[in-house]
C-alpha cells in the first residue's frame, strides 16, 4: 500500500517523546517536548524559552512547577511554569499565515512583571526586544518584557526566518484549536462521557494528519487517513489493499474479529463516496459471505493507538455484515456513562446509511434519540438494551430499559 496517500514528502518520526505541531499539507513539523522546547523536523537548532520574574530566572525544563497540556487532544500545547505571584502560560501552535509560523503566547497570570527571554531572533514579535541578560540561553537569544495580567506573541516563519513585527491578525489559540476540531470530526463527531476519550480520538486523527508513520502495518490508521480526507489519484488502489487484507484475515477466522463490521462497512462506504462501484460491491459481497459468523466482544481495552476510533464507534453502533441493520450499543451503555447525556454524529450504520445518535436519562433509564441518512429502510435494533426492540423509523426517540451492569473496561483505553 505504497504512495497512496496524499501526506508531506518529509517523514516525521514517531517513537521520540512529545507530540508534534505543524500545519496540516505542509511539510514543516515540530515537536514539543515536556520541557515546552521546540525541536524543528528540518534539523535546524530547537528553540527554547524562559521566564525572569523578581526571584531568578526559570527554565521550564528544569523547573519543578512545570506543567503542560494539549488543548483537546489537538496540536496546540500550553506549557505553564510557577513564577512568584502566580503562573506565566505559554501556548505554542502553528498557522499557514505567511506560508507556515510557529507561534508562542505568553500570557502573565502572576501578579507581577516578568522578561520572557526567547533563545532564538530571527523571530517575529509583537513588541520590541532586547538582548537578555543573566540567563544561560544561547548567544543571539532576545528579551521580551511581559507586564502584568499581559500578553507577547512571537513568530518563526518556516520559510526563511527572519526579523519583524509579527501581524495582529495572526490566529490565536482558540481558533486554531476549533480548526483541529473540524478537521478531526469529519468522518465523525462523538461526545461521549469520558472527555478524556474524545480528546484521545481527536490526538490520533490530528497527529495522523500530521505525521507520516508507517501505515502498511495498520489498516485502522490506513482507513482513517482516506476517511479524514488524505487521498491522492492513487486512492483507490490502498483502499483495495486494505478490503484485501481485511477479507482474507477474516476468512480464516471462526469468530470474527470485533473490529470487522467496522472496517469491512467503513471500506465499503468509502469506496462508494469515493466512486468505485466495483470495489464496494466486492466488500459487499465478501460481507454476506461472513455473515452467518459469530463476532467476538470488543476487548477491555485497546492496546493501539490507530484503533481508538474503531474502538469507540463499535461500543455504539455495529453494522451488520448481512448490510440493512445496525444494533445500538451492542455490549450495552458502558457503566461509567450511565447517567450522564452523550451522543454521537455519522457513524456508519451500514456501507449505505450512516446514524447519529444521543442518549439522554429519565431517571435510570436511557432514552435514546437517533436520525439516519441515506435509504430508507435501514432495521435498528438495541440487543443489549432491549431485545424486543427495533424500529426502521429513519429518526425518532425510544425509551431503553434501564442498563444491566457489564463492562467497565471502557477507561481503560484512555488511561496513561
Amino acid at each position: 500500500m505504497k504512495n497512496f496517500l496524499k501526506r508531506p514528502k518529509h517523514r516525521v518520526a514517531t517513537s521520540i517523546s512529545g507530540r508534534h505541531i505543524g500545519v496540516r499539507g505542509a511539510t514543516w513539523r515540530g515537536r514539543v517536548d515536556a520541557g515546552g522546547v521546540l525541536h524543528p523536523s528540518d534539523g535546524s537548532a530547537h528553540t527554547s524559552w524562559q521566564i525572569a520574574a523578581a526571584d531568578n530566572w526559570h527554565d521550564p525544563s528544569r523547573e519543578p512547577s512545570t506543567r503542560q497540556k494539549w488543548y483537546a487532544g489537538t496540536p496546540v500545547v500550553e506549557t505553564r511554569v510557577r513564577v512568584p505571584g502566580g503562573d506565566v502560560a505559554v501556548r505554542m501552535f502553528c498557522v499557514a499565515d505567511m506560508g507556515g509560523v510557529t507561534v508562542w503566547e505568553f500570557e502573565n497570570e502572576s501578579s507581577s512583571p516578568v522578561v520572557v527571554g526567547f533563545s532564538r531572533s530571527d523571530v517575529l514579535t509583537s513588541v520590541p526586544s532586547s538582548p537578555p541578560l543573566g540567563t544561560d540561553l544561547p548567544q543571539g537569544s532576545i528579551a521580551l518584557p511581559l507586564g502584568h495580567r499581559g500578553t507577547t506573541r512571537v513568530g518563526l516563519l518556516h520559510s526563511r526566518p527572519h526579523t519583524g513585527q509579527l501581524p495582529d491578525d495572526v490566529p490565536r489559540a482558540p481558533a486554531v484549536v476549533r480548526g483541529w476540531e473540524a478537521a478531526a470530526e469529519v468522518p465523525s463527531r462523538l461526545l461521549l462521557p469520558e472527555h478524556s476519550l474524545t480528546s484521545r480520538i481527536v490526538e490520533f486523527r490530528t497527529q495522523l494528519l500530521l505525521s507520516e508513520a508507517d501505515l502498511d502495518a495498520s489498516p485502522h490508521a490506513s482507513l482513517e487517513l482516506l476517511r479524514l480526507g488524505e487521498v491522492n489519484e492513487d486512492w483507490a488502489l490502498g483502499l483495495s489493499r486494505i478490503a484485501e487484507d481485511t477479507i482474507v484475515a477474516q476468512r480464516r477466522r471462526a469468530v470474527l474479529a470485533w473490529d470487522a463490521p467496522w472496517l469491512l462497512t467503513n471500506i465499503a462506504a468509502l469506496s462508494t463516496r469515493l466512486g468505485d462501484e466495483t470495489l464496494a460491491g466486492d466488500v459487499v459481497a465478501a460481507m454476506l459471505r461472513l455473515a452467518d459468523r459469530d463476532i467476538e466482544s470488543p476487548p477491555l481495552e485497546v492496546d493501539e493507538p490507530s484503533q481508538v476510533v474503531a474502538w469507540a464507534e463499535s461500543h455504539l453502533v455495529r453494522p451488520s455484515l448481512a448490510g440493512g441493520r445496525c444494533t445500538v450499543f451492542p455490549e450495552g451503555i458502558p457503566r461509567m456513562w450511565w447517567g450522564q447525556n452523550f451522543e454521537w454524529h455519522r457513524i456508519a450504520a451500514d456501507t449505505a446509511r450512516t446514524m447519529s445518535g444521543a442518549v439522554r436519562w429519565h431517571g435510570s433509564r436511557p432514552a435514546l434519540l437517533w436520525e439516519t441518512s441515506g435509504p430508507a429502510g435501514l432495521v435498528i435494533d438495541a440487543s443489549h438494551g432491549d431485545n424486543t426492540w427495533h424500529t426502521t423509523q429513519a429518526s425518532g426517540e425510544t425509551l431503553l430499559p434501564e442498563p444491566e451492569p457489564v463492562s467497565d473496561g471502557l477507561a481503560d483505553v484512555v488511561s496513561d
